[in-house]
C-alpha cells in the first residue's frame, strides 16, 4: 500500500509496458496476419506466454497482491529465454552425429 508522500510503486506501469512489448513481439511473429501462424510455432507460443504473464503481473498489482506477481514474471523469464536461444537442434546433430551412414 502506498503511503502520503511516499514513493510511487512501478509495479503496474513497469507490467503493462512489458505486456504492450510482448504485444509487439507476437505482431512480429504473426507475420502473415493469421492467429494459425502464432499458436503453431514455437516463437508464437512463447511470445504468447510473454503477454500471458504480463498481464497476470498487472492483474496481481491490481487486486493488491503484489507477491502473486512472481509466479507469471518467472513464466515470462522462461519463455524469454527460450525465445532467445532459438530452436534446439536433435541431440545426435549437436553431438556432430549425424546417423548411420547409408551406401549404396
Amino acid at each position: 500500500m502506498r503511503r502520503h508522500g511516499g514513493p510511487r510503486s512501478w509495479s503496474l506501469p513497469a507490467a503493462l509496458v512489458g505486456c504492450a512489448a510482448a504485444l509487439g513481439l507476437t505482431a512480429l511473429v504473426t507475420g502473415d496476419g493469421s492467429l494459425g501462424a502464432v499458436i503453431d510455432t514455437r516463437p508464437g507460443v512463447l511470445s504468447l506466454i510473454e503477454v500471458a504473464g504480463f498481464a497476470l503481473a498487472a492483474v496481481a498489482v491490481v487486486v493488491h497482491r503484489r507477491a502473486w506477481a512472481v509466479v507469471p514474471l518467472a513464466a515470462v523469464v522462461l519463455a524469454e529465454a527460450l525465445r532467445a536461444r532459438g530452436p534446439r537442434p536433435p541431440l545426435a546433430r549437436a553431438a556432430g552425429h549425424e546417423g548411420p551412414s547409408r551406401r549404396p
